[in-house]
């Protein structure tokens, strides 16, 4: 039997199993896609969170240039702040080594040095006189300067309190100069001006103070009231108001000392021709005659020297020379040598106070201080350590505290130089220096070791010391310099 295939119902199966298979083949396909397209969304929310995360990094970076760049302007301005402190260090430097130092001047003493060309840049050199040389030196005498405490009105401050004839300057020769005359003075730079001088008699001299003028043929210059007028200039010689003067000579005309300095002659062009004139007067000083008016000098001059000294006592402040205080200078006339007083040096202080108690007990205080003195005992009860001592050393010092031989004063003593202060146990008196410090002062008391004296006008009434104490023996200093 013959069994008949239906071609069309195969083709239809056929069909449907490629379409199920090709709509499962879509189904997959958009399954693994949306999963990639699923997979880059979190990627690019990632990227977004990144790019947020990166943009506030970079505002935070941004905020760290700014405050870095504010720092470093900072540092800049700092940086110039020292360059021009460095630099005007230089200059106080360069100021200072055209000086001399001289220190470790105690209260109570002075200077005593004689500078010359070694320490200050005086001179040192020879002049000529009619042929004949002569050696000189120019010399700064410091003698006196007393770093003093406790004048009027000083408190505890330190003055230097200068004397009549403390500072002498001079042109000191190593023989008499001989045969000065008009044609032949004897010229030299005294204060740091040239100086001529006419006549020498041991101890007075004659001195020509002029004026430099310059003038040419016909030209005139005034004078102190009198008219100069050149009449003509020759090669070794001019005319002034009719009469001849030789180069490098003087003569008397209206009263006033006209001398020719420099010659420029022009033979080719006598209209060019000019001439230097020194016109002036003659001036007579003796030995202690005053320097100038109204001045601080005198002269000084013996059968060697010339020179100047100090003529006026500067101790008191309430009078018109007023002794140096720190920082305070006295200078030679033109300001040719300076005279400063630095004051004391810096040094650290420790305050210790001493106070009698209500039962008569002695309390002593101080930086890393804190004793007893039982009213009658003498030893030390230190309330920190509870331990007794008889002699106590002062932190960053060589000075020891410590009781007298008959146990009625508490004495500070230096380990080197001795005693340099005591007060009596119920504080009614003080001594230092070997002196008893006046109650009633007003002001505070310095000693010569520069301990401070507090309060000294209340001191017997509260039965209260309080003192600074240096930590070394102060002492000062001066700066002699010029320029």
């Amino acid at each position: 039997m013959q069994k008949n295939i239906n071609y069309g119902a195969i083709i239809s199966v056929i069909l449907a199993v490629v379409l199920i298979a090709g709509a499962y083949w879509a189904y997959s396909s958009n399954s693994d896609l949306r999963t990639t397209l699923y997979t880059k969304e979190n990627a690019l929310l990632a990227s977004q969170e990144n790019v947020l995360t990166l943009g506030n990094k970079v505002d935070e970076l941004g905020n760290k240039i700014t405050d870095l760049q504010a720092e470093i302007q900072a540092k800049e301005t700092e940086l110039i702040a020292k360059e021009t402190e460095l630099i005007e260090k230089e200059v106080e430097t360069e100021i200072i080594e055209k000086g001399y130092l001289t220190e470790n001047i105690y209260i109570n003493k002075g200077v005593n040095e004689e500078l010359t060309s070694k320490q200050l840049d005086l001179l040192k050199g020879e002049v000529s006189v009619d042929d004949e040389k002569y050696k000189f030196e120019e010399i700064l005498h410091l003698k006196g300067l007393n770093v003093t405490a406790n004048g009027k009105d000083y408190g505890s401050k330190v003055y230097s309190v200068l004397n009549a004839d403390e500072i002498k300057y001079a042109i000191e020769f190593k023989k008499e100069v001989e045969k000065i005359t008009e044609d032949e003075p004897l010229i030299f730079n005294f204060l740091g001006k040239e100086i001529e001088i006419i006549d020498w008699n041991d101890t007075k001299i004659k001195v020509v103070t002029s004026e430099r003028v310059t003038l040419g043929v016909g030209q005139s210059a005034t004078v102190k009231g009198k008219t100069f007028t050149v009449d003509s200039i020759f090669q070794d010689s001019v005319v002034v108001n009719g009469k001849f003067i030789a180069d490098n000579k003087s003569k008397k005309i209206s009263e006033l000392r006209v001398k020719v300095d420099t010659i420029g002659y022009h033979a080719n062009s006598l209209d060019n021709s000019i001439v230097v004139l020194k016109i002036g007067e003659d001036t007579t000083y003796e030995d202690r005659d005053e320097y100038e008016e109204d001045s601080v000098w005198n002269w000084e001059i013996t059968n060697k020297s010339i020179g100047i000294t100090l003529d006026e006592t500067l101790k008191w402040l309430d009078d018109e020379n007023l002794p140096l205080g720190k920082g305070d200078k006295i200078c030679l006339p033109n300001d040719y040598r300076c005279v400063k007083f630095n004051g004391l040096e810096e040094v650290s202080y420790q305050k210790i106070s001493f106070k009698v108690k209500d039962n008569g007990d002695l309390r002593i205080t101080g930086d890393n201080l804190n004793l007893e003195v039982k009213n009658g005992e003498t030893k030390f009860y230190d309330l920190k350590e509870k331990e007794n001592y008889t002699e106590i050393e002062l932190d960053n010092s060589d000075l020891v505290i410590e009781f007298n031989n008959d146990g009625t004063r508490i004495v500070i003593r230096d380990i080197t130089n001795g005693k340099i202060l005591s007060v009596k146990k119920d504080i009614t008196d003080v001594k230092v220096d070997s002196n008893s410090v006046q109650v009633e002062q007003k002001d505070d008391y310095r000693t010569l070791y520069g301990i401070i004296v507090k309060n000294t006008e209340k001191i017997a009434e509260d039965q209260v010391l309080d003192i600074l104490v240096p930590e070394e023996k102060v002492s000062a200093s001066f700066l002699i310099y010029w320029g």
